[in-house]
């Protein structure tokens, strides 16, 4: 009985037990709030491929804006590699190897790499965006010219032509 008595006075006591009261009114929501992360998800999804079909519609007759798009997909390619080169020199020459063994050297190497992260996944984005400019771009390409349809003639209307000029040459 004094054990109970002194566990009540205790705050760590009193921390352990209300933490697991919190673990157990959290613990049956869970699957409830995980089997709505797909549908969150795939809408999240769809919401950023539907903006990124709606942004090449826009850009993707303009030469100019194809252009500029092209050199921006290299030039974060670029600074991603130089990123990267930069941060390995860094890493190497400097004495953060010995540091890498401390809790802080581990933090500051964190926080120094962030900027490697940040460049590759904007790289990543804009290349598949530069793939989807390509893509739709390539098909109206392909796609036949309404203009070349009209210029061109039917074969019907090439034999009529061809019968009067040889009418026209027989008078």
């Amino acid at each position: 009985m004094d054990k109970i008595l002194e566990n009540l006075g205790s705050l760590d006591w009193w921390f352990t037990g209300v933490f697991f009261i919190v673990l157990a009114g959290i613990l049956p929501r869970i699957p409830r709030v995980l089997s709505a992360v797909p549908g969150k998800l795939r809408s999240w999804l769809r919401y950023l491929k539907r903006n990124d079909l709606l942004w090449v519609r826009s850009i993707r007759h303009d030469d100019v804006l194809i252009l500029h798009q092209v050199v921006r997909t290299y030039a974060l390619m670029i600074a991603f590699v130089v990123v990267c080169l930069l941060f390995f020199y860094g890493f190497l020459a400097s004495p953060l190897a010995a540091i890498a063994k401390t809790l802080f050297g581990k933090i500051y190497i964190w926080l120094f790499s962030t900027p490697i992260y940040i460049l590759e996944v904007a790289y990543m984005r804009q290349r598949d965006r530069m793939k989807l400019i390509l893509k739709y771009r390539r098909h109206r390409l392909l796609r036949p010219n309404k203009l070349f349809r009209l210029t061109t003639p039917p074969a019907r209307a090439v034999r009529q032509t061809t019968n009067q000029i040889s009418e026209s040459q027989s008078l």
